[in-house]
């Protein structure tokens, strides 16, 4: 049966019209065995599941249950943006598609870690040295994939956006991953062997109207800035 939900599938995939979205993105969760939540995000939940196919545990997002139609459509929207982004710094998108209810889904790497945001607080709760704990070349080591990562999504086309430590996620094996790519912005790449246009299909009116002049998107402290619209 037809649903709003479906029908925004349907729009984000109208450039391979050639292809069934349903038959695409069809109930494919039965394969996973959730284990538990793990964190919450501003329009999503993140669950700790084990993929039967390949036998490994993965994270699962979910859009929440208060979710608006902007929200998921930013839910559809960051896990095709994943999708076009394969670099060890940005996390990585394994699956996306629609459970046996028609919502969203996407699944990627689980990362067993914490955000720098949390390592910053723990520093300050516990009055621990940072700077002993986390000697200056350990620091530009994690700031240079940081960078590494956000360099290569500009190649693809892409800006974040929204980047802040909360959004940097850190595994026990000091590997970092850019997150939460749901306020992304596509833009035209590059990279000229793999060049990324701006797709219009992708987005809906919502997403588009996430740039426009007086709209603010975003966290405070961490938006940037374009100083050519300010009157000094």
């Amino acid at each position: 049966p037809d649903s709003p939900l479906i029908d925004m599938y349907d729009q984000a995939m109208s450039d391979d019209a050639e292809l069934d979205a349903l038959e695409l993105l069809g109930d494919s969760t039965a394969r996973y065995a959730v284990i538990e939540e793990v964190g919450q995000g501003s329009w999503k939940t993140i669950l700790l599941v084990h993929d039967l196919s390949t036998g490994r545990d993965v994270a699962m997002a979910i859009p929440r249950k208060s979710a608006t139609e902007e929200m998921i459509s930013r839910f559809i929207h960051e896990g095709r943006i994943l999708a076009r982004l394969e670099h060890a710094a940005i996390l990585r998108l394994y699956d996306l598609g629609l459970d046996a209810h028609e919502k969203p889904f996407f699944v990627t790497k689980y990362v067993s870690g914490t955000t720098l945001q949390d390592q910053v607080r723990a520093w300050h709760l516990t009055k621990v040295d940072a700077l002993a704990e986390w000697p200056l070349i350990r620091r530009v080591e994690l700031f240079t994939q940081i960078c590494s990562g956000v360099a290569y999504a500009h190649s693809r086309g892409v800006i974040h956006r929204d980047l802040k430590p909360d959004n940097i996620l850190l595994d026990t094996y000091d590997q970092v991953l850019v997150c939460d790519w749901g306020l992304a912005r596509l833009i035209e790449g590059d990279d000229a062997h793999t060049p990324l246009l701006m797709d219009e299909s992708l987005a809906t009116a919502e997403m588009r109207a996430a740039t426009l002049d007086g709209v603010i998107k975003g966290t405070p402290g961490y938006m940037a800035v374009s100083y050519t619209h300010l009157t000094l």
